[in-house]
Formats: structure tokens, C-alpha cells, sequence
């Protein structure tokens, strides 16, 4: 059992490296036996990680103050509010809910590449169409690492959403706190391009398609959330 395990571990090591050297030969060989454990569990505990240390190392007065600066409350309100932003309580559930939001997000890909797969006359089941939505997301650990490194050195007066360096903001741009466009600039992240290039590989793998109708796919999930979010922003202006 101790060697069938080792030999196993070594496997996924091996697919964290295949995945991004040679995604066709990696994407044909995870259709016939789907796995997503490593990928999945790194970044799940990673991004767990780097919500503990950003709440065990920033000034959490000043985040507290700089959050409530662009609500519009009154003096009793803003004192309310500040007493309801607990360090622990923030912590804790930030740690919980991140890592299930990104479940989510996983799950509702899955879904999305079964039905996209049915369409397109491919008889792949719920779990491996899951490890493909994991797998085509495996530049988000490089994220991860980049985080990582940075909450660790991070001046203590950070704002929790300027913690990923490769997102647009603060990578490209620097919108200041309230901005109207702030919040979609610091979620999206440069390195999902190549995890969309990544699904789009395995999608022509998978359905031995054309280039057109892969990128589409892959692309598809992405442009409709952040084309909602942009209309949103300027019906809402």
C-alpha cells in the first residue's frame, strides 16, 4: 500500500509538471484516468494559508478604517461596523469561505464543460470533467506561490485585495479604494489567459475539435462573467 501511494504521489508530481510543459499529452492521458487531488488540495490550502498570514500580519485597525473610509455612514454606523470587524471572526470565515467559493467555482465549471461535452457528443463523466476544470486552472498555483511569498513580506498596512500580485491590479494598474472599477480590476488574474489557453487544449484533445471551437469554450465562462460585471458597473454608475 506505502509503495502504490509513493507511486501515486509521484504521479500527480509528475502531472504538476506535464500540465505545463506538455499540456496535449497531458490532457489526452487525464481523459482515461481523471484525477485532481494534488492540484485541487494545493490550492485550496494554499489560499487558506495566505488568509492566516495576511490576518496574523496586517494592521488590522488600519484595514478596518480603510475598508469603512468608502461606506457612507454616519458616526454611530461607522462605530457599529467597526466594532462588528472582529480580527478572528474575519480571519476564520475568510479562510473557510474562500477555499469553498473556489469549489464552487469548480464545480459550476464541471458542470458547465458536461453539458458543453454532451453537445459536442463526448461521453465523459461528472469527475472527469471536474479534473479537467482543475487541471485547466493550474496556473492559478503559480498565483498561489506568488501570494504566498508576498504576504510574507508584505508591509503590515496591505489592503486583502491587493495580496495577488498577477492580477490586473496591482500588476498593470492601481486604482485607488472605491473606485468603481476596483473590484473587478483586482479579481481578474493575467495568469486565467493561460489556463483558458490550457482548456482549450484539453477541449481539443478531448473532442478532437478545431482551434475555433476550443477557444470558445474555454474562453466563453470567463467572458460572460466579466462582461456581466462590466455591464453592471456602467448601469450602475
Amino acid at each position: 500500500m506505502a509503495k502504490a501511494f509513493k507511486k501515486h504521489s509521484q504521479g500527480e508530481i509528475m502531472s504538476l509538471l506535464t500540465v505545463f510543459t506538455e499540456p496535449q499529452q497531458f490532457f489526452t492521458a487525464l481523459k482515461d484516468k481523471p484525477h485532481f487531488a494534488l492540484p485541487f488540495w494545493l490550492l485550496a490550502l494554499g489560499t487558506a494559508l495566505i488568509l492566516y498570514l495576511y490576518y496574523q500580519r496586517v494592521d488590522f485597525d488600519w484595514m478596518v478604517d480603510m475598508l469603512l473610509s468608502t461606506e457612507k455612514l454616519g458616526p454611530e454606523e461607522m462605530e457599529a461596523a467597526r466594532k462588528g470587524m472582529n480580527r478572528e471572526i474575519m480571519s476564520w470565515s475568510s479562510i473557510v469561505l474562500a477555499p469553498l467559493g473556489m469549489l464552487i467555482a469548480f464545480l459550476l465549471a464541471a458542470v458547465y464543460y458536461l453539458l458543453a461535452g454532451k453537445i459536442a457528443g463526448v461521453q465523459q463523466g461528472f469527475k472527469a470533467w471536474f479534473a479537467f476544470s482543475v487541471w485547466s486552472s493550474a496556473p492559478l498555483l503559480l498565483s498561489t506561490v506568488v501570494a504566498l511569498l508576498h504576504v510574507l513580506t508584505m508591509p503590515t498596512q496591505t489592503l486583502p485585495d491587493a495580496l495577488y500580485l498577477t492580477h490586473l491590479d496591482p500588476m498593470l494598474i492601481s486604482l485607488p479604494l472605491g473606485h468603481a472599477w476596483r473590484g473587478l480590476s483586482t479579481s481578474v488574474d493575467l495568469l486565467s489567459l493561460w489556463g483558458i489557453a490550457l482548456g482549450a487544449i484539453g477541449w481539443r484533445s478531448w473532442t478532437q475539435s478545431g482551434w475555433a471551437q476550443a477557444i470558445v469554450v474555454a474562453s466563453l465562462p470567463s467572458l460572460i462573467i466579466y462582461g456581466a460585471w462590466v455591464v453592471f458597473i456602467l448601469a450602475t454608475r
